[in-house]
């Protein structure tokens, strides 16, 4: 073919794959030649040993050479043959250190920043919560408490004397001052438990006792000479106590605010929000926040956290209480005096609160009567209000820390910070007590310097007087203080100096869910033929002549195929003394014995029974008489309220819906079978529940109550009442005189 006719384009279309090819495995074969077969490669590039040996020679004879080569003489590098021509004179003049100073070889420490900081506000470390039944000792104001009731002779002769003097009412006046312009503030007054005076007022007790004058005398206008009128109001409460890191607190103000000493941090000032020309202490607590949040019986919630006023509610008990408060165990003064300790009301006792602080006797009790006589001192277990602060480590431990420590030498407020008013709330500036007495800390002069102690923690106590019976609750609070930055120029930033107060970052939730206790309790119990554990019949039957509604219950005898005996127990706040009065205050718990109840019935029925009231125009207590034209046995007429052991909507009550076992006869055999009774009921909610009475039958709380409440009962009707005494429910048994 002629090269002129070659067409290359086409004859690589056509064959240039194969020709691609052809060249790639020549390629291939000739780096294959050349890398493998060529003189001292690929296969006769000889064996590793051989490929060494020549490394192996050069290294031994260069080691050789170092070993044995030496200089040769007259040449350069041989040493001197005589040396004292090479040395050189030593300068022995002294340097002088100065000339060759150099900058700091590292930097200096920053110097410290002056500027204050918000401190961080600590929480309580550990808490215990309790709901008790408390009757309240409280006096009778009017609705603007700008008139008190008072207690006179109708004979009009000389005035009762207080002896608690002019002072004290000074002190209870300034009080309720403060008290009604906080309430003011909140849009109002209430006066809490108020219930009808009048109803209270005529009330009537067996005997015809005369009965004080009861006026209403202006509340700046008391002297001292004065003897106020009482009214028990009862009061349902969850009292909380807690422990607080109070040293750690000081040290942290201490830290952030670059003082030099705790003892800096208590004199430390800031300005007064309301009055910038005053001066308060910065180290100062202004109350705890608190939430609440409600469950059901099963643990489910029942909605989200609610905050919670618990100071104003309080605040209102408090002013009606008056002065003097319920004391603490002195035990607790050297750490409850930091502004969260809330003062606890006073609880209600027959004598009056001159009596209560180891003054003379009260008033007589009815005009033309000898004085009453001054209680024995109570013992230990006696008071009404529980032992929190015993159950909680870290108090008792502080406790005892301060065991071996005087009085004075414990850390108190300064005196240059003490408030103009009264602060019900604040421990910090108490009003001084009724007697004049100093406080425990005054005695014994100032302390020394350098013996001052700071306890570990302080005591915590807030009281919730909203609870309901039959719920259950849990609580979540925080401390608040007071901003010790405010409007203060040395700060780091400009913010933090803005706030007024600063609160604990966190919420501290309470471990528990509190239970407010049923205020109305059905056993299955017949109290007539229960039997001792020697077998032989109780010996509080009662006798017609002395206990006439409870001898009334013991002489009957049920249908026992249809009925079951019930002993019902309920804590009454208030209740009618005639039919469709107004309810009086009672505070008491109430027994009925045995009450019949059939198939098909609601359980809770209204039943006549002794009840203590308090009447204050007697300044005593009284079994009330229901009919006061009933026949008089013996001199007096019988006694008796009328009470609702049920609920006060009849669509809530519970409802007797089977029973089996119990006490059987067999006719013509002398046969007495008493087994267990099971009684089923069914609830206002839809579902059923069991109770049996072998359980009921050796309830110790359900026999230490009854034994209270006709004790309780029997003290009054033979005039050797000590006192308010709602048996159970954290209260204590009546003392006899």
């Amino acid at each position: 073919m002629n090269l002129k006719e070659f067409d290359a384009k086409q004859f690589l279309l056509e064959k240039g794959e194969r020709v691609g090819l052809g060249i790639a495995v020549t390629l291939m074969v000739l780096m294959l030649i050349f890398s493998l077969f060529m003189p001292s490669h690929g296969f006769f590039s000889g064996s590793p040993a051989a490929k060494a040996q020549p490394l192996k020679d050069g290294a031994s004879s260069l080691q050789t050479a170092l070993r044995t080569t030496k200089p040769r003489p007259g040449t350069d590098d041989s040493p001197p043959v005589k040396s004292e021509r090479h040395l050189i004179d030593l300068d022995t003049v002294p340097l002088e250190p100065q000339i060759y100073e150099t900058d700091p070889w590292y930097e200096q420490t920053a110097p410290v920043n002056p500027a204050r900081r918000p401190p961080i506000i600590k929480n309580i470390t550990e808490a215990i919560i309790k709901v008790v039944h408390i009757p309240i000792d409280t006096y009778i104001f009017n609705q603007q408490f700008t008139r008190v009731t008072v207690l006179r002779d109708p004979e009009k002769k000389a005035a009762n004397q207080n002896p608690g003097g002019p002072n004290r009412f000074n002190q209870m006046r300034g009080m309720i001052t403060s008290a009604t312009a906080s309430m003011s503030a909140r849009g109002g007054r209430q006066q809490p438990g108020m219930y009808n005076l009048s109803a209270a007022r005529g009330v009537q007790g067996a005997d015809e006792k005369p009965e004080y004058e009861t006026p209403q005398a202006a509340l700046d206008k008391l002297n001292g000479d004065e003897h106020l009128a009482r009214q028990l109001r009862p009061a349902r409460m969850a009292i909380i106590a807690a422990s607080f890191p109070y040293k750690a607190q000081l040290e942290e103000f201490k830290t952030k605010l670059r003082l030099a000493s705790i003892e800096d941090v208590l004199n430390e000032p800031v300005e007064d929000p309301k009055d910038k020309a005053e001066k308060l202490q910065a180290f100062r607590f202004l109350g705890v926040e608190v939430q609440r949040k409600e469950f059901d019986i099963y643990g489910k919630e029942l909605g989200d956290w609610k905050a919670l006023d618990l100071k104003a509610t309080y605040s209102d008990w408090l002013m009606t209480s008056g002065l003097p408060f319920e004391e603490d165990d002195p035990k607790y003064l050297p750490i409850k005096n930091y502004g969260l300790v809330w003062p606890r009301l006073r609880a209600f006792r027959e004598e009056s609160p001159q009596d209560q602080m180891g003054m003379p006797a009260g008033p007589m009790r009815g005009p033309g009567r000898p004085n009453a006589v001054k209680e024995a001192p109570r013992q230990e277990g006696e008071a009404k209000y529980p032992d929190l602060a015993g159950e909680l480590p870290g108090i008792q431990k502080t406790l005892k820390d301060l065991a071996d420590v005087q009085p004075q030498q414990i850390s108190a407020p300064p005196a240059k910070f003490q408030t103009k008013g009264i602060d019900l709330f604040n421990p910090n500036n108490p009003p001084p007590t009724a007697e004049g007495t100093p406080d425990a800390k005054s005695k014994g002069g100032a302390p020394k310097e350098g013996e001052t102690i700071y306890p570990e923690n302080c005591l915590v106590r807030l009281i919730d007087v909203t609870v309901e019976p039959g719920r259950f609750y849990r609580y979540r609070v925080k401390i608040r203080m007071a901003n010790p930055n405010y409007n203060n120029p040395n700060v780091a930033s400009p913010d933090y100096k803005r706030d007024v107060e600063l609160k604990s970052k966190n919420w501290f939730e309470l471990p528990l869910t509190v239970s407010v206790p049923q205020e109305l309790i059905y056993y299955v119990v017949d109290q007539k033929h229960l039997r001792n554990e020697d077998g032989t019949k109780p010996t509080d039957k009662p006798t017609k002549d002395k206990d006439t509604l409870r001898y009334f219950m013991w002489n009957r005898e049920p249908n026992r195929d249809r009925q079951v005996v019930f002993q019902f127990h309920r804590w009454i706040e208030a209740t009618p003394i005639v039919p469709d009065g107004q309810p009086v205050p009672i505070g008491e718990w109430s027994v009925a014995d045995r009450v019949f109840v059939a198939r098909g019935e609601y359980i809770g029925q209204k039943v006549k029974v002794d009840l203590p009231v308090w009447k204050y125009t007697l300044d005593s207590f009284v079994l009330p008489v229901e009919d006061q034209k009933a026949k008089k046995v013996r001199g007096r007429v019988p006694t008796g309220v009328t009470v609702n052991f049920g609920q006060d909507n009849s669509d809530n009550e519970t409802i007797l819906v089977d029973f089996e076992g119990g006490r059987d006869s067999i006719q013509g055999l002398k046969v007495d079978d008493n087994s267990a009774l099971e009684v089923l009921m069914l609830g206002p909610d839809g579902k059923l529940r069991a109770r049996n009475s072998a359980a009921d039958t050796r309830d110790k709380d359900r026999e230490n109550r009854r034994a209270k409440v006709l004790n309780r009962i029997e003290e009054v009707r033979s005039g050797k009442a000590g006192g308010a005494n709602p048996a159970g429910g954290g209260l204590d048994a009546p003392r006899a005189r």
